[in-house]
């Protein structure tokens, strides 16, 4: 699902059709060495991670993890991600 676009990008929900970028994007040694090792070695790993992680938080809250993506091929660049919790709601007082 496209979430926003602009002239170059495409900024949209994971889904499990996105399994083989998240292995590996997982698997970086950059992504490793400053985010630490998700334990992501196979689709069927990483469609786990994606069930638990960002489209479990779209179906709880509405929103999750991002993948940005190029226009023109759809290949996918990075994942935005706001934070490693998941965002709180405001607490509304009176």
């Amino acid at each position: 699902m496209t979430i926003f676009k602009t002239e170059r990008l495409l900024l949209s929900r994971l889904s499990y059709d996105d399994c083989d970028f998240i292995v590996e994007l997982l698997n970086e040694s950059g992504f490793q060495r400053f985010i630490g090792d998700k334990e992501v070695r196979s689709a069927d790993d990483a469609r786990g991670y994606l069930r638990k992680g960002p489209i479990g938080s779209y179906e709880q809250h509405g929103f999750g993890m991002f993948l940005v993506s190029n226009k023109n091929d759809n290949a996918p660049l990075v994942v935005n991600k706001g934070g490693s919790e998941p965002i709180k709601p405001p607490l509304l007082d009176y």
